[in-house]
């Protein structure tokens, strides 16, 4: 926790790196954990009345200075990746945090990324064949998260519900026709279509208002989830929601795959979260099951 030049009491916390390594074997962070200095926060020490609640932000590293009494933390708006680019400091106050970086930041930074190093290793000895397969996408320079674009249809956490589903499937209903990626085979966007209709009729008249195309799709599903729109739903229709809405992102998906994405990013990777999710397992293995009955009936 450097003081520099001009006063400024900056700290460096892996708050982040620490939450993905909690949650680092799932498929949608698993890339995720090999890339890490954008994972380090950057913060300032403001006097208490001038910060927030310091709810989630953990104690200094036992080597670091004190924090000054009356000092309370606040984020910097940017990560350690990026405070060439953004903090705006003086040449002086870079050269100190270069500095610190090298010098008594450095222990930090080794323990933290000797961590890092150990979760990578981890993870290409998984039990679980997708995270070595995804691991082994990312070695061989192939994983989509090393796709140019990608960032576009990052939505953060790979958890999703009910909510980001419709969040996202309404967003693709309302921006994908007439997109030159589909022309050709447009059968899917009939069938989300469909469903979307039925969708509109159930939660009609609040849906018909609600999808701004140019708000992200997690604000989007917030805003109705916040609203509680699908809790006083009848259990069977939203049964019936979830179960054909995971469907309809399959199909998308299976048709349109990266040409999906180029379309509409925000709303692809709520799909893609929910294509690669347990939840789809069943509907690819009853598409293997259909294949393989018809195979049997050809013999």
């Amino acid at each position: 926790m450097p003081q520099l030049p001009s006063g400024r009491l900056v700290a460096i916390m892996p708050t982040p790196l620490d939450k993905l390594f909690k949650e680092g074997g799932h498929f949608g962070n698993i890339h995720k954990v090999l890339d890490v200095y954008r994972y380090f926060d950057v913060l300032y020490l403001v006097p208490e009345g001038e910060a927030g609640s310091q709810e989630g932000i953990p104690g200094l590293h036992a080597d670091s200075m004190p924090v000054p009494p009356g000092m309370a933390f606040v984020p910097a708006g940017f990560k350690l990746s990026e405070w060439e680019e953004r903090s705006g400091w003086s040449e002086a106050d870079r050269a100190a945090f270069r500095e610190f970086l090298a010098g008594r930041g450095a222990p930090v930074l080794r323990e933290w990324l000797d961590a890092w190093k150990t979760k990578q290793a981890k993870l290409r000895e998984a039990e679980a064949p997708l995270t070595r397969l995804l691991v082994a996408w990312w070695d061989a320079g192939c994983h989509p998260a090393q796709e140019e674009g990608w960032e576009a249809s990052d939505v953060g956490t790979p958890d999703w519900d009910d909510y980001d589903l419709l969040a996202a499937l309404g967003q693709a209903c309302k921006l994908l026709p007439g997109r030159a990626e589909i022309a050709g085979n447009e059968k899917p966007l009939w069938m989300l279509q469909s469903y979307w209709n039925i969708v509109r009729f159930d939660l009609r008249p609040r849906l018909d208002a609600w999808l701004d195309a140019t708000v992200g799709v997690r604000e989007a599903a917030a805003q109705a989830r916040e609203n509680g729109w699908l809790e006083d739903m009848n259990p069977s229709k939203r049964d019936w929601l979830h179960v054909n809405g995971i469907s309809v992102c399959i199909q998308l998906w299976n048709a349109y795959g990266d040409r999906l994405r180029a379309a509409i990013p925000q709303p692809y990777g709520i799909i893609e979260l929910v294509v690669l999710s347990p939840e789809a397992n069943r509907f690819f293995e009853a598409q293997r099951n259909r294949e393989k009955d018809a195979g049997h009936r050809g013999q």
